[in-house]
């Protein structure tokens, strides 16, 4: 069987014949169209089309199995023209428009030109624009119109008011059926949908084999492994998902198995591409796309917009004395609830359309939750954030200069997420003894946190990024999915210069000049003097930081050596300000840390974490793959 690259070679093959006559045909009907730029032929009375050249051919899907075409040619032509008894000949070149229609099931068939006319720019471009190898064109912003469509086509129930999708219906109504298997070994694939009837295979758990299985074409596999293991709503954006390939993507199917017999089926697995946006298969952009229409058909725009607004309206007149955190939170469960998604989709869905506060509630940095934080409409750009991750976090400090200086200063700490301005109006102890934000600080981040750019891997200049950001109720969202990175900017600036401000009040109320005016400049009387200064004892220490009671009184008492490990642990129990500690560890015998990477994090800890609690600096070490200050069993 003869393979071709794409939809032009076919039809250059397969109906050259049929194309040249009917433009043959057409220019020596049509004489006069022919623009001669010989002076002694006017308006040729005969034209006769000696060759032509395909130059872009256009596809649109015209529904079921149809396509229409646009053959864009050039063509080369002899004319003549009597003037007088007197016979002119010349040649001449033309661009033609050639339209074309065709079915396209098993085979191409029922091919047909069905009008041709002169090549004009100005020509209207139809709807259902295809590619070479008959993938739909659809921009981003057409995602919401295409999930509308599908829902007029075969759900037309969630646009006359907001209702939750029932995702059997269409599947019924699609004349396709549901299956659940599991599709791999290790869950790389969460759906598959087959376009041909054929034999595949699935992975028997039981028997942790695979095994062979007829199906008919329509029939989707869902692995119920997936929808497990992440919730119960993406089962029903896993099934759209596939409906919408069905519904979009069939025709490169049948296209593709006209030459690959391979071709009957799609798998959608569970990571997405990485690949550069300009070197993207045709599947990349087919996942892309249902990945991007599915959930918009689980939640249509405008019907998701009246829920979103009648849940405000309902949370502010049952709640009056709610902040608006509590209700923005409400409205997200209860949305969630209502089309039967994640809170993290219904989250991302109103933060699509538009409703820009949402992001600070529900978000997930890692391995947890952090408290719901607001700020004023605007205060973010696209693609910025006031969360940063752990890991991020260390390693912007290690990284860039700029950050370090910034944290090294003492006016910032790294807490739940983000880096606020150590002062008492944002930052409390509370009665465990650990570090929150206060109250103020949550509903007024902008006023006191840094912000930092949001970037997805090493690729996202090439388009990472926007795969990410299409693909709504996947991987998205997650923050392990992107980094944050630090930059300079006319807000962070602001911020900067609102620390220095407050620290130099601080400065003038506590004991710090007095500590660093009066140090001794031995470690052992050093320690003795902080430790009366803070008005405690070996005993209290040992409660603060799990050091054994026996152990700090050698260091304190009897003057032995003390690693930097346990200095460090020592300034926390301490809540030894940077200044300080810094002037403390040029007494240290050797370096604080036993490697860069440790003493950059020993640096981190001291600088911005002093305040903390010996356990949240033990967690956020872990974090970073280094050893805990102490063992959590004495504590």
């Amino acid at each position: 069987m003869m393979r071709y690259g794409n939809f032009s070679e076919l039809i250059k093959d397969k109906y050259d014949n049929v194309i040249f006559e009917a433009l043959s045909d057409f220019v020596s009907e049509n004489p006069h169209l022919i623009e001669s730029e010989c002076d002694e032929i006017e308006t040729p009375d005969e034209a006769e089309l000696d060759s032509y050249d395909i130059k872009r051919i256009s596809v649109f899907d015209s529904g079921d199995d149809g396509l229409k075409f646009e053959i864009l040619v050039s063509s080369y032509i002899y004319i003549y023209e009597t003037v007088q008894r007197y016979r002119y000949d010349s040649d001449a070149d033309e661009w033609f428009n050639i339209s074309c229609i065709a079915s396209l099931d098993a085979e191409l068939h029922d091919f047909a030109v069905t009008g041709i006319e002169k090549y004009t720019s100005s020509k209207i471009i139809p709807k259902g624009l295809l590619t070479d190898e008959l993938v739909p064109v659809i921009r981003r912003d057409r995602f919401d119109r295409e999930a509308e469509d599908f829902l007029k086509e075969y759900y037309p129930e969630a646009l006359a008011e907001p209702k939750r999708v029932d995702v059997s219906t269409i599947v019924e109504r699609m004349g396709l059926k549901v299956r659940e298997v599991h599709i791999t070994r290790n869950g790389a694939a969460f759906g598959k949908i087959f376009f041909a009837d054929m034999e595949t295979e699935y992975f028997d758990a039981n028997d942790r084999i695979f095994r062979k299985i007829n199906v008919e074409k329509g029939t989707i596999f869902v692995d119920p492994a997936i929808y497990f293991m992440r919730n119960v709503g993406s089962r029903n954006n896993t099934v759209i998902h596939e409906c919408v390939h069905w519904y979009k993507h069939k025709k490169f199917h049948d296209f593709m198995r006209l030459f690959d017999a391979n071709a009957e089926f799609v798998i959608c697995r569970t990571n997405e591409t990485r690949r550069a946006k300009d070197k993207w298969t045709p599947l990349d952009w087919m996942e892309w796309q249902a990945n991007g229409i599915a959930p918009r058909i689980l939640m249509p725009a405008s019907m998701t917009m009246r829920k979103i607004d009648e849940l405000i309206y309902k949370n502010k007149t049952a709640f009056p004395n709610q902040t608006e955190l509590q209700m923005l939170e409400s409205v997200i469960f209860e949305l969630a609830d209502f089309y039967g998604v994640s809170n993290l989709s219904a989250k991302i869905r109103m933060l699509d359309l538009g409703y820009e506060k949402a992001v600070g509630v529900h978000t997930y940095v890692e391995d947890r939750f952090i408290t719901n934080y607001q700020f004023q409409q605007g205060a973010l750009q696209q693609n910025q954030t006031f969360v940063i991750s752990p890991s991020d976090y260390c390693y912007e400090y290690m990284v860039n200069p700029k950050f370090t200086k910034l944290i090294d200063s003492g006016r910032f700490i790294y807490l739940d997420g983000h880096v606020c301005i150590n002062d008492a109006k944002y930052i409390r102890r509370q009665s465990d003894g650990c570090l929150d934000l206060t109250d103020y600080a949550t509903e007024h981040i902008d006023e006191c946190c840094l912000i930092f750019d949001i970037k997805v891997s090493p690729n996202s200049k090439y388009g990472t990024m926007e795969y990410m950001r299409d693909a709504m109720f996947k991987n998205v969202a997650k923050e392990e999915e992107r980094f944050a990175s630090f930059n300079q900017s006319r807000h962070n600036d602001l911020i900067e210069r609102t620390a220095e401000g407050l620290a130099r009040i601080r400065a003038d109320a506590n004991w710090e000049q007095d500590v660093l005016e009066n140090m001794p400049r031995t470690m052992q009387k050093s320690l003795q003097f902080v430790i009366a200064k803070r008005n405690t004892d070996s005993k209290e220490l040992s409660i603060r930081t799990g050091i054994d009671d026996r152990q700090i009184r050698r260091w304190v008492d009897e003057g032995k050596k003390i690693s930097g490990k346990n200095f460090v642990a020592m300034c926390i129990g301490l809540n030894l300000s940077p200044s300080i500690s810094k002037m403390m560890s040029e007494m240290v015998d050797g370096s604080l840390g036993r490697n860069p990477e440790e003493e950059k994090a020993y640096r981190i800890l001291l600088n911005s974490m002093y305040n903390h609690d010996i356990r949240e600096c033990n967690a956020f070490l872990v974090s970073m793959d280094l050893d805990p200050l102490t063992s959590e069993n004495n504590l």
